[in-house]
């Protein structure tokens, strides 16, 4: 299994008919944030897919909200962060 936007919609709740852009945005913005956080995009790895869809639905539910602080990422995506950048390769695969 890999982060899918189907998937995204599912974990976030969102309804299957929304517009796909600012969705995809926020998935491809927590993808990109995973790896420069140093956790190498990874499939069959249902902790990595939860990492991807948990901070995407982060930016997507703080979207244009500026009483929110939208920069915190989440302490679920942080450990999870952690985890994955500790696990061994054979794992990760």
């Amino acid at each position: 299994m890999a982060a899918t936007l189907d998937g995204l919609k599912s974990f976030a709740g969102i309804d299957p008919n929304v517009a796909d852009t600012t969705l995809q945005l926020c998935m491809d913005a927590a993808i990109c944030w995973l790896i420069a956080a140093g956790v190498k995009p990874k499939t069959g790895n249902a902790g990595y897919d939860l990492a991807v869809y948990r901070l995407a639905t982060h930016y997507y539910d703080t979207r244009g909200n500026q009483e929110v602080a939208r920069d915190d990422v989440p302490p679920t995506v942080m450990s999870l962060m952690h985890q994955l950048r500790s696990e061994p390769e054979a794992m990760s695969e």
